[in-house]
């Protein structure tokens, strides 16, 4: 993220503040979010809250480098308000779940295996943390992002890739 974007976004430029924001980045924010969730609208939600709580509190970021791991904890923790919102009002028989889908570079991956086909075998934070190492976070980065021992990031990570692999290898879909 370019310093001097943030520094002018900081400073109530809406252009600077849209730039961090754009398209690309809010894609990624979508597929973290969308994974947690299981659902658009919520997903959608979850993020215009976490703009909306980036906006209000971008001056307390003082290093640059912070800004993108802050703002996925800030849509972690969206992403569990509002899971926890929507799983108290649950009937008994449970919740449609709603057909995972995604666009354009986040449908395959080496065009071979649907994104989410291939994380939703697995359990929720491993599908997090998975996807945020395919997203080029270090571990460092995903254990202060979801709040877990670093050296746990990495073992679950490695055994998330190594359940994947034998699915695929099999052939299961």
């Amino acid at each position: 993220m370019d310093k001097e974007i943030v520094e002018r976004a900081k400073q109530g430029d809406m252009n600077a503040f849209a730039l961090i924001f754009n398209e690309d980045y809010i894609k990624e924010l979508y597929v973290v979010a969308k994974l947690k969730l299981n659902n658009d609208d919520d997903a959608k939600d979850a993020i215009q809250e976490t703009v909306l709580e980036t906006f209000r509190n971008l001056n307390k970021i003082k290093f640059v480098n912070k800004l993108k791991p802050w703002i996925l904890k800030v849509l972690m923790n969206k992403c569990n308000n509002i899971f926890r919102h929507n799983h108290r009002f649950e009937t008994i028989e449970g919740k449609d779940s709603t057909d995972l889908e995604i666009e354009d570079e986040f449908t395959n991956i080496n065009n071979k295996v649907d994104l989410f086909d291939m994380l939703g075998s697995l359990e929720i934070d491993d599908r997090h943390m998975v996807f945020l190492y395919y997203r080029g976070y270090t571990s460092k980065e995903i254990s202060s992002i979801m709040k877990v021992n670093e050296n746990t990031v990495r073992t679950r990570i490695k055994r998330a890739f190594e359940r994947i692999k034998r699915k695929y290898n099999r052939g299961d879909s």
